[in-house]
């Protein structure tokens, strides 16, 4: 079991000043509000930068293969310790108006009756390579089940007032624990590509004669656009996607760019075609391939996509573009003044609430 470890999104570091952030462990423990020191963060990493770069002006390649590793591993690995320390378990913000809604979302879901649901996934390009995958079920005896994807790195506790708001409308509750975060197995995460699969495998898990809505956020939001363009059981009836990101080639020329602002020694792009090679080799695809904007365009799917006007961790422009590129099926868009990523729900959750219920309502 996992020791409590610091909340804050992948690209956390990218923000200025101090974060506030929500501790959580495993086993669920009430959340701490607790500061950040992102001076300290990046000072380390520039240090780790460092011992690769030492004195050299134009780097070999043999060092721009370190740098390329240290990105995979900061941004993949779910037991890097220098990730754990710098990045942490994804971010989970109590900010805004309505910021309670968290907290009482978290207490609603540490006392509301839910089992554990389980599945075994293929790997993809390993022999005979398997992956436990692990789930919280929330049954409300309904004939209609939402499936809500966290954010990167979890925890599921941070979609915990979604999980609740849904409850409330009449839906089933399940909420998987993506690859490589919480309960499930697996050594890496893969920013939704592979995601997506799992995803598919929770919705073959779910009776047929139930409707099934998909929602996720960030990284989960991705994963769900991700899931939209591929051929998916009739039983999907919408999807909606808050405040997630593009591509994963995007997320990792965002790490790219905080890695070179921090040192000394200007960083050749060429070093994100050795993180590409990294991604081929230990995930098997091809980071060109997991984008949510190709999946979208192929989707029929009734989409709603919500994005907070402030969002600095995925730009609100790729919410206009992932909104254009839908040209099949029902769509709606929702921009929420005043929110930054992943607050959508905290600044104005009745109308937060009441667009998703319009929404599901036309999209029948």
């Amino acid at each position: 079991m996992y020791k409590k470890f610091i909340i804050v999104a992948l690209l956390g570091l990218l923000l200025t000043g101090n974060i506030i952030t929500v501790q959580a462990s495993e086993d669920m423990s009430p959340p701490v509000q607790s500061q950040l020191d992102q001076s300290k963060a990046k000072s380390e990493l520039k240090q780790e930068l460092s011992k690769i770069i030492g004195s050299s002006k134009n780097l070999s390649s043999l060092q721009q293969k370190m740098i390329a590793e240290l990105i995979f591993q900061l941004s993949f690995n779910r037991y890097s310790q220098f990730a754990w320390n710098i990045l942490g378990w994804g971010e989970v913000s109590t900010a805004g108006p309505d910021g309670a809604i968290k907290q009482e979302g978290y207490d609603w879901f540490k006392r509301i009756k839910k089992s554990k649901k389980s599945l075994i996934v293929k790997d993809w390009g390993y022999l005979l390579s398997y992956t436990k995958l692990s789930a919280d079920y929330i049954d409300h005896q309904s004939d209609k089940t939402v499936i809500i994807q966290h954010g990167y790195r979890g925890p599921v506790t941070g979609m915990a007032a979604q999980a609740k708001m849904f409850y409330e409308m009449g839906y089933n509750v399940l909420m998987p624990h993506a690859r490589g975060t919480g309960r499930s197995e697996g050594l890496y995460i893969n920013f939704g590509w592979r995601e997506k699969d799992d995803i598919i495998s929770w919705i073959n898990s779910v009776p047929s004669e139930q409707d099934v809505i998909l929602m996720g956020e960030s990284m989960g939001a991705a994963t769900m656009m991700m899931v939209s363009g591929e051929k998916l059981p009739s039983h999907v009836k919408a999807i909606i996607e808050d405040c997630g990101y593009a591509s994963l080639e995007q997320q990792l020329e965002n790490v790219f760019d905080l890695l070179n602002s921090l040192s000394d020694t200007p960083l050749p792009k060429s070093i994100l075609d050795y993180v590409y090679k990294d991604v081929q080799s230990k995930l098997k695809f091809n980071v060109k391939d997991a984008s949510a904007l190709n999946q979208v365009k192929k989707s029929t799917l009734p989409m709603l996509f919500i994005h907070g006007d402030q969002d600095i961790l995925v730009s609100p422009k790729f919410v206009y573009d992932l909104y254009e590129s839908k040209v099949n099926g029902y769509k709606d868009l929702m921009v929420v003044e005043g929110a930054n990523h992943v607050q959508s729900i905290s600044f104005g959750y009745e109308h937060y609430r009441d667009k998703i219920i319009d929404f599901l309502e036309k999209a029948k």
